[in-house]
Parts: C-alpha cells; structure tokens; sequence
C-alpha cells in the first residue's frame, strides 16, 4: 500500500469525502488545498511532504509517522492500542 491508498482508506474510514478532507486541512492550517489535490496525493501523482503529513496527522487523528507507514492495518492497530483511534471498521481491510 502506498501513501496515496493510505490517505484514501483513512479518509473513508472518517466517512469523509475528498473535498471534506481538505476543508479541514485549510481550517485548521490556514491553507487552500483543494479537493483535486487531494485526489492527486491519491491516486500517486504527487506525495505529501513534510507540512502536509504533519497536516493529514493532525486532521486524520493519526500519528505523525502512520502516514510513513506502508501497512494501513499496523497503522490503524498501532493507533487504536494507544486510545486514541477514530471509530475504524477494518472489516474493509
């Protein structure tokens, strides 16, 4: 799994759509990302760097390092063992 799979699969596991997830990248960090951005990091033709992942760690409820991870399941279990886990169906994974 890449990073783009594993911003998607997050982001589907908030129930968000890509337009919602940048929404709250640009309130919570004053930016103007947009929804085809967001597309773009999902479909791999661009990668997040440094800010946005901070960015996507902050507003996804994840560690600054899951989205480092290529393995979205030891992300999500890593995640929910530390208490903080958005409420995750793994039955998808």
């Amino acid at each position: 799994m890449d990073i783009g799979d594993l911003i998607r699969e997050l982001r589907t596991a908030h129930g968000w759509s890509q337009a919602h997830l940048a929404d709250k990248i640009n309130t919570r960090q004053g930016t103007t990302l947009t929804r085809e951005y967001i597309a773009r990091w999902e479909r791999g033709k661009v990668a997040p760097r440094g800010f946005y992942l901070a960015a996507l760690s902050s507003v996804l409820d994840v560690p600054l390092a899951c989205p480092l991870w290529s393995d979205l399941e030891r992300c999500l279990e890593r995640n929910r063992s530390s208490g903080s886990s958005p409420d995750v169906d793994t039955a998808f994974i």
